[in-house]
């Protein structure tokens, strides 16, 4: 997900430390270690018994093209259209990189031969803006990426269920203060909860209204 900049214009007392890590290393080496109080991620069918996940909104995954690229001005296009085309992935030991595959195995096809594999936000985003790659991203990071970028979702639909995206702490742990800014800016809605159940909220309503860009 894109840092919250609104965040940090808005709290000017407090210092970022802004970093990158796979999924993996920001759990068992960051938050557990109590390095961090939460992490934002793409979340996993299930979590260890140690971990408290609270479900932002669901986020559903999409093909992404430079405005640039004739992809950009194909009205009918399928997966299998795509398949030798350059790509760039997420790593595919990873929440985004399982979605990744799952969407092409789910259309009868295997993976396509991956260029690039990153965990890099930013240099997919210049692959798939001015280099002619293709990529997925979600539906949360295309809602702020396609506002700055020359990069459109094609019209195809993967066979995919959407992805939820939340926030992981640690049961029974109390988070920081600093660190409340910005699960109090999360999305406002119905919580459920119960036995093996997450607290869910709705995702915000500019997201569900935004179309896609065209």
């Amino acid at each position: 997900m894109p840092p919250s900049s609104s965040a940090c214009r808005g709290n000017i007392r407090v210092t970022f430390d802004v970093g990158l890590a796979d999924t993996h290393t920001l759990i068992d080496r960051y938050l557990r270690e109590r390095r961090i109080d939460l992490v934002v991620m793409p979340l996993p069918p299930t979590v260890e018994e140690d971990l408290e996940p609270t479900v932002f909104f669901l986020n559903r995954l999409r093909v992404v093209v430079g405005r640039r690229t004739h992809w950009a001005r194909s009205r009918n296009v399928t997966l299998a259209d795509l398949i030798d085309e350059p790509w760039c992935a997420p790593r595919l030991d990873t929440v985004a990189g399982a979605a990744f595959v799952g969407a092409f195995r789910a259309s009868g096809l295997n993976p396509p031969r991956i260029i690039v594999t990153t965990i890099s936000s930013r240099l997919r985003n210049e692959l798939v803006a001015d280099a002619g790659f293709i990529v997925t991203m979600g539906d949360g990071e295309l809602f702020f990426y396609a506002k700055r970028l020359p990069i459109k979702a094609l019209p195809l639909a993967l066979p995919t269920e959407p992805r939820p995206i939340g926030m992981v702490t640690l049961k029974n742990r109390t988070i920081t203060p600093a660190a409340q800014i910005y699960p109090n800016k999360r999305p406002s809605g119905p919580v459920a909860s119960g036995p093996g159940q997450v607290r869910t909220h709705a995702p915000p309503q500019s997201w569900r209204q935004e179309p896609l860009a065209q």
